[in-house]
């Protein structure tokens, strides 16, 4: 149902932040989403007047931390053969229909061995750094303005910490990334804080948290 569909959604980034193995537990809950829970957006998307725009972010949502995992296991492993003996047939075909007839990455013999292609590894070394930036920053401009509205408090300044630095790795290997688009993003974030005639909530500064240069604020 689409209400479980949600569910395992909120799941995916709360219980398994990437990077992961394909073959683990956290790889497995979004191979699971993706068998079990894409037909509630993508396939009946019509009956339930899902804008394609929509579903397609919901099909990125779970795609997009698998191919950082796959990423990160290329740069800082020179992997380029994934086993997958160890997963069923319903989360091999799920692999092979994301790495290989969605995103032509590689391909996946008669043994369950995933192959990355040497264009495939080109192509995610070329778009590692904003995959990286995405989802190591997701769940903190997800709860931007209620962050910057913390205050003093202590418990909400660790949980911003924590937030933002979603993955060391993944964080170093894009520190000096920077992405016009992203920056748009977050500079109307910060815009719709000070926006505002309740001067007394606002916040009385911004913070920089693992910034390098501070070139982003």
């Amino acid at each position: 149902t689409k209400s479980d569909a949600a569910e395992a959604l909120l799941a995916l980034y709360a219980e398994a932040p990437p990077p992961f193995g394909l073959t683990s537990s956290e790889g497995a809950l979004y191979l699971f989403a993706w068998s079990h829970h894409r037909r509630a957006w993508r396939h009946h998307r019509r009956r339930s007047c899902l804008p394609d725009s929509i579903a397609a972010l919901l099909d990125a949502a779970v795609i997009l931390p698998l191919l950082v995992s796959v990423a990160h296991s290329l740069l800082r492993e020179a992997n380029v053969t994934f086993d997958l003996r160890n997963l069923d047939i319903v989360e091999q075909a799920v692999v092979e229909e994301i790495l290989d007839e969605e995103f032509k990455l590689g391909y996946m013999d008669a043994t369950g061995v995933f192959m990355l292609s040497a264009e495939g590894g080109q192509a995610l070394e070329r778009c590692c750094q904003p995959l990286f930036w995405a989802v190591a920053r997701a769940g903190a401009l997800g709860r931007f303005d209620s962050l910057l509205r913390a205050g003093s408090d202590t418990d909400a300044l660790a949980a911003m910490d924590t937030t933002v630095v979603v993955q060391a790795s993944l964080d170093d290997a894009a520190f000096d990334h920077e992405s016009e688009g992203l920056e748009e993003e977050v500079l109307r974030s910060v815009c719709s804080a000070f926006e505002n005639a309740d001067f007394d909530r606002q916040p009385s500064c911004v913070a920089v948290l693992g910034c390098g240069n501070d070139g982003l604020l």
